[in-house]
């Protein structure tokens, strides 16, 4: 694993690696725990992508990336350039976005306006606001993974990005490039029902695994079957 460059500061919450395959690149959006299920590093080993370039982020705000990522890049705008200055700087060849829960959200989004290659989803929140999972009847994410101060801060978010956090619609319009897989457990009532309204839309594809927990990630690191998930997907 490269050193970590000049880039990465202890409170750095977007960490850039070039690998030794630089014409591979992964951009892991991390969840509400800073993490995809498991830690980033065992997750990474387990895709077989190990010697591709990678961009770790993480949210400490837990907005689903609509604020940016703060402190490195205050404002979503702010944070998709410097995603694009990043890939520019990289220079892979095939980029795949991946994220778990509300950062399976932002790995679909990012993927789709970055114009990645492949994105792959596990068990993502699919509306990034606490007023449109209420209005979709999703009570049981809303209980368990909605904070009440989100009910406020989202206010904030600019208008003109309203129209992202809806992802069904959002996809409705595909880009020409991305490929989107969405994994969930197929005894997940929960995320299968959530994972629904994406059903049909253009280059999505539902994978639903012989599982029941809301980790697919985790499940498919210990079947060993993750690194299969990306060599069938590249």
């Amino acid at each position: 694993m490269a050193a970590p460059s000049a880039k990465q500061t202890r409170r750095s919450n977007i960490v850039v690696e070039r690998g030794a395959d630089p014409s591979r690149l992964i951009i892991a959006f991390t969840g509400f725990q800073g993490a995809l299920n498991v830690p980033v590093f065992d997750f990474l080993g387990a895709t077989g992508q190990t010697d591709a370039s990678r961009i770790l982020l993480r949210d400490p705000l837990n907005l689903l990336y609509l604020s940016g990522c703060w402190p490195d890049a205050r404002g979503f705008s702010r944070l998709l350039e410097r995603l694009r200055r990043e890939i520019s700087s990289l220079g892979p060849q095939h980029i795949t976005c991946v994220g778990t829960s509300s950062g399976g959200y932002a790995a679909i989004l990012f993927g789709h306006l970055l114009g990645a290659d492949r994105v792959h989803a596990f068990a993502p929140t699919v509306y990034g606001s606490v007023w449109l999972t209420l209005l979709r009847g999703d009570w049981q994410q809303f209980r368990r993974r909605v904070m009440p101060r989100h009910l406020l801060v989202e206010l904030l978010i600019p208008p003109r990005l309203w129209k992202y956090r809806d992802l069904p619609r959002t996809l409705q319009t595909w880009n020409g490039r991305t490929e989107y897989t969405v994994h969930v457990c197929a005894r997940n009532e929960n995320d299968m029902t959530r994972a629904e309204p994406l059903r049909g839309l253009p280059h999505v594809d539902i994978a639903a695994h012989p599982c029941s927990t809301h980790q697919v990630a985790k499940y498919l690191v210990r079947s060993g079957e993750l690194a299969e998930v990306f060599r069938s997907g590249s």
